[in-house]
């Protein structure tokens, strides 16, 4: 069972390209597998990101903490919202995803305010005002066909001043220029970073996000990071 949780899990990340709508279908046609299969392959991304994000967090009280608001972007089936609540984020957390199938998963979860279904595209303007957020999340998100990293400008109009958002990058080993521009995303935050729209908190390499054996395939390492605004 466990050997075929993980191989279904490797099948899906196998389809998934460059076309929001094409990943769409997948996520669509195997959201009731796909926490399964998370768990199985010892995906640990979710955790990770949290306890970067919650160690760097201005709320010292519970009281303080109550009053915040978090967003789960691409938040998928809700693990991390329920990862979040776990570690004991106690203020509310909305979600957004493109998925139907994922978003009703996560609904049945009770750890979100609120959730809306929308497909990000590079161009998109996310449906939050300036300033709305105290945390963002984007676990495993920010990649072709996903969450654009061009689009990262958007993440930062939304969160608040001194907010906290927390996201990886991926590193890829491909001859697939479209991926290999992934690792660009460095540039795209210095050149935000000049522009004054965010501030580096910090940075950390991490090596086991994934499955080894995805991994082997795809990618050499994923580096969390941890911006204000």
């Amino acid at each position: 069972m466990e050997a075929d949780d993980k191989g279904n899990l490797d099948m899906i990340l196998a389809k998934l390209t460059s076309s929001c709508e094409s990943n769409l279908r997948v996520y669509q046609e195997n959201a009731a597998m796909y926490d399964e299969g998370l768990v199985r392959s010892g995906f640990c991304l979710p955790q990770k990101l949290i306890k970067l994000g919650l160690h760097h967090l201005s709320a010292t009280s519970k009281q303080e903490m109550d009053q915040l608001v978090a967003l789960d972007l691409l938040s998928g089936t809700g693990i991390v919202g329920v990862a979040l609540k776990e570690a004991g984020f106690t203020g509310a957390i909305d979600a957004i995803d493109g998925s139907s199938e994922m978003n009703s998963i996560a609904e049945l979860k009770n750890v979100y305010r609120k959730i809306t279904q929308l497909v990000i595209f590079s161009d998109t303007t996310l449906p939050f005002d300036d300033d709305t957020y105290d945390v963002i999340i984007c676990s495993g998100g920010l990649s072709i066909g996903h969450f654009p990293f061009e689009g990262i400008r958007e993440l930062f109009r939304i969160l608040k001043p001194g907010g906290i958002a927390v996201f990886n990058s991926t590193h890829f080993i491909s001859s697939d220029p479209q991926l290999l521009a992934l690792n660009a995303v460095a540039d795209k935050l210095k050149e935000l970073r000049d522009e004054g729209k965010c501030k580096r908190i910090d940075e950390i390499k991490l090596d086991d996000a994934f499955s080894n054996r995805f991994r082997q395939h795809v990618t050499d390492y994923d580096i969390l990071h941890c911006y204000s605004k």
